[in-house]
């Protein structure tokens, strides 16, 4: 698989001939950025499955913080906000997420957000109800970005935050134009399988690439792009999203080229991924490919790959999904002629334990491990039902 990238190609491709702007998150930041005399130090940064999270203080107290550059503004989870003890505004804000409307939105002011040594005083924050997959108490948005520079290492596990203009690109990276829009979205040229146009940048997206419902059916993309499979992808703050999953030959984001990516064809009818405002998002299992550096107020994004770069994308193995209902991990959708079906798993079953480690509310993260093996794996499952063996295999 040659999935090499050449610096003499292209760096920007055709734009699109006009950009609408989805809902914007209402509000405002608070303050700036604490002056730096001497390179910051890096922070760790722990895979979220795979989004990076950074451990923040919050009005004091530790917090884990998903680095989202996908979402508008910075949000915590309503139990997060309770545990600081946030007084939430009496009015609701509205937002959407990837499939749909957002549910109950208010917000709140921090005294002090921090993230090493990058602080923000006085800060509008968001919060919501997160579902329950989400594993972070809240997540770091594109509103932090503006103030501060970031860089991304997913090889070293380490982030690096500079003032704003200010962050240094690793040495050999590549520069691409960086566009905001007033809605905080953030926005690159980016083609796929030969289809040219704007693309969102979401960190906080555990998938490849997403293409926006309008534009995969002005374009015919489910029937160009066959055979698919129909499924339910994943959880954003708007509900499961649906998509025909699919393989596209080629993904092209400046000069590199990376083969056979997996690309969602959404089916939203809401939210985002219903929008025409532009093609689609890439997600973080195409970041975390690079080391990657964000500069806002440079209109700048950096990228270096790094030793995944050429690693193949992996497509849906299990043929289910699950959901945690808050008391259980709770299968709600089986694929006919599935891995999941072959090993008699059915709708409504109640996931115990997988490969011998208990399961329950809270406990996704073991089981998405566990169905994220190699094509052939055995995974043994228990529900209420009793056991069953669940042979991995690529279904796109």
């Amino acid at each position: 698989m040659d999935q090499s990238y050449d610096p003499s190609r292209r760096a920007c491709l055709r734009r699109v001939s006009a950009l609408a702007v989805p809902p914007a998150w209402a509000g405002c930041g608070g303050g700036g950025s604490a002056p730096a005399s001497e390179p910051w130090a890096p922070i760790a940064m722990t895979d979220g499955d795979p989004q990076p999270v950074v451990v923040a203080s919050a009005n004091g107290r530790a917090l884990s913080l998903a680095i989202d550059c996908g979402a508008d503004g910075t949000v915590l989870d309503l139990a997060a906000a309770r545990a600081l003890g946030l007084t939430l505004s009496a009015d609701t804000v509205p937002g959407s997420g990837g499939a749909g409307d957002n549910g109950e939105i208010r917000w709140a002011v921090l005294d002090r957000l921090a993230v090493g040594a990058a602080q923000k005083r006085r800060e509008r924050i968001y919060v919501m109800a997160f579902p329950k997959e989400f594993i972070w108490d809240g997540v770091l948005g594109a509103d932090f970005l503006r103030d501060f520079g970031m860089l991304l290492d997913f090889q070293q596990r380490q982030v690096v935050l500079a003032p704003a203009g200010q962050l240094v690109a690793p040495e050999g990276s590549v520069r691409l134009p960086l566009q905001e829009l007033p809605s905080g979205k953030l926005l690159v040229e980016a083609s796929v399988a030969g289809v040219d146009g704007w693309m969102s940048l979401d960190s906080g997206a555990g998938n490849a690439l997403t293409l926006f419902r309008p534009a995969v059916d002005r374009l015919d993309l489910r029937n160009r792009w066959a055979p698919t499979v129909r499924m339910t992808t994943g959880v954003t703050t708007g509900g499961p999203s649906f998509a025909d999953v699919a393989r596209a030959d080629m993904f092209e984001l400046g000069p590199f080229r990376l083969e056979r990516p997996i690309v969602e064809l959404s089916l939203a009818s809401a939210g985002l991924f219903a929008s025409s405002a532009w093609l689609g998002n890439i997600g973080c299992e195409v970041l975390r490919r690079f080391t990657v550096g964000i500069d806002i107020s440079a209109r700048s994004l950096w990228l270096l790959p790094n030793d995944r770069y050429a690693s193949a994308f992996r497509g849906p193995m299990a043929g289910m999904t699950y959901r945690d209902t808050g008391l259980a991990l709770q299968v709600i959708e089986v694929l006919p002629a599935g891995p999941a079906d072959a090993a008699g798993v059915r709708l409504g079953d109640r996931l115990d334990a997988v490969n011998g480690q208990a399961l329950g509310t809270g406990r996704s993260a073991v089981l998405r491990s566990a169905l994220r093996g190699e094509p052939g794996d055995a995974v043994r499952l228990k529900t209420q039902s009793g056991e069953s063996r669940l042979v991995l295999r690529e279904l796109v």
